[in-house]
């Protein structure tokens, strides 16, 4: 029916399922744009005659609609009928037609508001992820957790800083301790003299 949200795979899960955001500061706003990308297409379609002002129908999720229907927002606070909005678009091809279907725009928002009740998803609970949170998702929060390691468990490996001198016995003592802790890299070292080799690596570079 005219102002009806569109079906979407959450109409397929139980009212109380677990929705996990990742990348929620990317997700988000993506899902803000995508109808107001639609919308555009359309009206300019609708405006020079190649679609049916009908077509603002068969649209993606308005990002209200998705708050209103995982309980985001109240649906009480939706403005209802955005799509609706195509007057100044279109074209004379399309008047008598127009003036027709402005007369569904009481019934349009009635639909609408009608469809998300029966959409809405009470007792869905959903998760955040994002490294670098907005706002919006900071406010929809009950709870955050801040996680300060790594996703492997694994702390961040120590770095050591040496200054830049020109003198590799640092380096040649770092590789001779990891060969001793590590004996079967020692084989890729056979023939090989470290110093000499370093030496000769390090001119070559220089050559180049």
């Amino acid at each position: 029916m005219p102002g009806e949200p569109p079906n979407t795979i959450f109409d397929y899960f139980p009212d109380d399922f677990l929705l996990i955001i990742d990348e929620s500061h990317m997700t988000l706003p993506q899902l803000r744009a995508m109808p107001g990308g639609d919308r555009s297409r359309k009206a300019n379609l609708i405006k020079y005659g190649f679609r049916l002002p009908s077509a603002v129908d068969h649209r993606p999720l308005r990002f209200e609609e998705l708050e209103g229907i995982l309980g985001w927002k109240d649906l009480k606070d939706i403005v209802l009928d955005q799509a609706f909005d195509i007057s100044a678009n279109v074209s004379n091809t399309h008047v008598e037609i127009f003036n027709r279907y402005q007369k569904t725009k009481t019934a349009r928002g009635e639909n609408q508001l009608m469809t998300l009740v029966k959409k809405h998803k009470k007792d869905t609970k959903s998760i955040f992820l994002s490294a670098t949170p907005s706002e919006y998702e900071l406010k929809l929060s009950d709870k955050i957790v801040e996680q300060i390691i790594r996703p492997t468990g694994l702390l961040d490996p120590i770095t050591y800083v040496y200054p830049k001198s020109g003198n590799y016995d640092s380096l040649i003592l770092s590789i001779e301790t990891l060969m001793k802790k590590k004996p079967h890299l020692k084989e890729f070292m056979d023939g090989y003299s470290l110093k000499d080799g370093i030496e000769e690596v390090f001119a070559g570079g220089d050559e180049a």
